[in-house]
């Protein structure tokens, strides 16, 4: 073998171990099999007919880790907290409803459901630091929101300002005493998933609990799950909701296409200017 065959064979070794490479360090990373997650729904995205970088729209995939491996943090713990993911406060997840499905919505509140003589209360931790709250009954009391049993408003939440209605009552009833969970509504809805306006086809009728949990996204790979859901034949999901995603992926293929090729031409060049010297 000459030198420059072994250098070739070397090039090409060195490919396969970045791949390699890749593969162990995303499992390292993720901790949780399977390491994506295919997005079908609009339910997280910012823009009615349009996908966005940073943000998960239908046809997106994103990688996730295991819920052991992150301190989750809410909405409300957010602002405090100045965290944030995939464009607004608080941790994404992935969770089991209560039909099997699995949704992937924004962590909003945490709430810790107690009991005293008077029967079953909410406390909600960072409530407090919220700047906009009241009873959704009567507006203008003043409550402890470390001992709730009212629905209240959250004013001007997420990234379209909305005033969000947190069915407190109805969460009590569908959860006993000394369990804590989340709420949780995707940043497309109006509506929060524990909430009694679904009727009896609620997403999830009590809280969003541990074991509830399947896995959090932390990495959006924009566009990709277009392609398996054009083999499914669910390619209309994505023309409805972010039609500019398949060009998106297209031009991003051919970009990376010509990156390649450009390597390649390179490559050919430095190996026939070493020959031709050694002529």
């Amino acid at each position: 073998m000459d030198r420059e065959d072994k250098n070739t064979l070397i090039a090409i070794v060195a490919i396969l171990l970045v791949f390699l490479s890749g593969y162990v360090g995303i499992h390292i990373y993720s901790g949780h099999n399977p390491y994506f997650s295919l997005v079908t729904s609009q339910s997280m995205q910012h823009d009615d007919h349009s996908s966005e970088l940073g943000i998960i729209d239908t046809g997106d995939m994103v990688i996730v880790r295991d819920k052991s491996m992150i301190d989750l943090q809410t909405y409300l713990e957010g602002r405090t907290t100045g965290f944030g993911t995939f464009g607004d406060y608080g941790n994404v997840i992935i969770y089991r409803g209560d039909y099997g499905s699995s949704i992937i919505h924004r962590l909003l509140l945490q709430i810790e459901v107690k009991e005293d003589s008077s029967g079953k209360y909410a406390s909600i931790p960072y409530l407090d630091a919220y700047p906009s709250w009241e009873s959704a009954d009567s507006p203008g009391t003043e409550l402890d929101p470390d001992m709730l049993r009212e629905d209240i408003i959250l004013k001007d939440l997420g990234y379209r300002g909305l005033d969000v209605y947190i069915n407190i009552e109805f969460i009590l009833s569908k959860t006993d005493a000394g369990v804590s969970g989340y709420v949780t509504m995707g940043d497309n809805n109006t509506i929060i998933d524990q909430s009694s306006f679904y009727g009896t086809d609620f997403v999830i009728a009590g809280l969003v609990t541990e074991d509830r949990i399947i896995s959090v996204p932390v990495i959006e790979i924009p566009w990709v799950g277009c392609l398996k859901l054009s083999f499914d034949g669910r390619a209309y999901i994505v023309d409805h909701h972010s039609p500019n995603s398949l060009p998106s992926l297209g031009f991003f293929m051919l970009g990376m296409l010509f990156l390649v090729l450009s390597l390649y031409v390179l490559y050919i060049g430095v190996i026939t200017e070493k020959r031709r010297k050694k002529t």
